[in-house]
């Protein structure tokens, strides 16, 4: 999946469409050193998601189930026991069998010889499981960097939020010192000013809001690798940057070999596993016996051989071969129903998309520069006397609400493109957005 969303290009490492994983990619990115010193306190995506990799105890508990069904594939893998047997007859009982001189003493060895494939299946289905585990990892793996994706988009949100609110505060003061020069002049009331001073006060106060959100977000980005103090100041990304929506059904072509699909294809062949333990379970192991027995009562020794087998195995084994059967059934409809609402996100969220992009091309280029003018204009106006303070905040209020729209349709968009990849597992048209000086 290539991110282009923020910061530099980068490559995430995710499997390919039909289930095979990047691993040249992800060995990449993980034996990278992630860039966190206090020299280079600027952080790209790329740097989260290497620390993320090397340090989150997340994914750690998949190496220790995976251990634990190598164990039991080494199990499954084992011939039927050889096993000593002993029998003692004819001892301790009444008459010629009274005492234990007369007692017939039998030795021997016995072992279940497997009929059909019995060995092999038991090990393909710990295979399977084995397969099963590894993409349940993978998804994980998946969830988690979009998780640090959409950290990383709060963070560099929230950096524009609070160069916003210092521009609101800029322009306050701005404002106030106006006012204070007219008002000294005798060409605006003093009420003037004390709205002024009390509008620069409310925009100082949302700054600080920002600026601890800001660092809320920072704090909530490094504990993705663990680590309780953020060693960066800061996260290199251009939030305007928002690319294209792609082409929709080239995209919903490719939902069908997604992670999330690909794990219902685990699991049939789980399953599909378990039908073939079933079915050989239908015909029966034969067991030998070989030993040799004492005759206590005439001292004399002699051999013993012996063979034995289950009847009705096949009737047995019709339960559980038909339980695997529905099992296979049941997995291969569930995939229906989830590949149909998959389908479904992604169309509800590349509209959404869509939309996001357009808001914010239109704010950017068609809503913003006009307003920008409009208060140059109403500040020199105020300043000449021809308006009064009312319009002056009034034009600053609309600049700023621009600006506020234009940040969140921007972090808006990059979220839902990071959604749909990580459910389509495909990228999408977006731009190279390098961060911009």
């Amino acid at each position: 999946m290539y991110h282009r969303l923020l910061g530099r290009r980068i490559v995430m490492p995710v499997f390919a469409r039909r289930g095979l994983s990047c691993w040249l990619i992800l060995f990449f990115i993980v034996w990278l050193p992630p860039r966190l010193s206090a020299a280079d306190s600027t952080l790209t995506l790329r740097d989260a998601i290497a620390a993320t990799l090397q340090a989150n105890p997340q994914l750690q508990v998949y190496r220790f189930r995976a251990q634990a069904l190598r164990g039991e594939q080494t199990t499954a893998g084992l011939t039927p026991p050889l096993q000593v047997n002993s029998l003692l007859e004819n001892v301790l009982g009444t008459g010629s069998a009274n005492g234990i001189d007369g007692g017939e003493l039998t030795l021997s060895l016995s072992r279940v010889i497997e009929l059909g494939d019995k060995r092999a299946a038991r090990i393909e289905v710990v295979s399977r499981r084995l397969d099963l585990l590894d993409a349940q990892r993978r998804i994980e793996e998946l969830d988690l960097l979009a998780e640090v994706t959409r950290r990383f988009i709060a963070v560099a949100a929230s950096q524009q939020q609070l160069a916003l609110r210092q521009r609101a505060v800029t322009l306050a003061r701005q404002t106030l010192d106006n006012v204070q020069t007219l008002v000294v002049a005798g060409q605006s009331p003093a009420a003037e000013q004390q709205r002024a001073a009390a509008a620069l006060a409310r925009a100082t106060v949302e700054q600080g809001q920002a600026d601890n959100a800001l660092q809320t977000a920072k704090l909530e980005l490094a504990e993705s690798w663990a680590s309780q103090r953020p060693e960066f100041t800061g996260v290199s990304a251009d939030l305007l940057a928002v690319g294209t929506a792609g082409d929709i059904d080239a995209l919903l072509q490719t939902l069908d070999g997604t992670a999330d699909i690909q794990l219902y294809a685990g699991e049939e062949r789980l399953q599909q596993a378990k039908l073939l333990v079933a079915q050989d379970e239908r015909r029966a192991d034969v067991q030998w016996t070989a030993g040799i027995r004492h005759l206590g009562a005439v001292n004399d020794t002699g051999f013993v051989i012996g063979a034995s087998m289950p009847l009705g195995s096949e009737r047995r084994a019709t339960g559980a071969i038909a339980a695997a059967q529905a099992e296979i059934a049941e997995v291969a409809g569930r995939r229906d129903v989830a590949l149909n609402r998959l389908r479904t996100q992604v169309s509800v969220l590349h509209l959404q998309l869509q939309r996001a992009i357009a808001d914010v091309q239109a704010l950017r280029d068609q809503v913003l520069p006009p307003l920008a003018s409009a208060l140059e204009q109403t500040r020199a106006a105020y300043l000449g006397g021809r308006y009064g303070y009312l319009e002056l905040a009034s034009a600053q209020s609309e600049v700023l609400a621009a600006e506020q729209s234009l940040l969140d349709a921007a972090a808006k968009a990059h979220l839902l493109r990071v959604e749909i990849e990580r459910l389509s597992g495909a990228p999408l048209n977006a731009v190279n957005t390098e961060s911009k000086p």
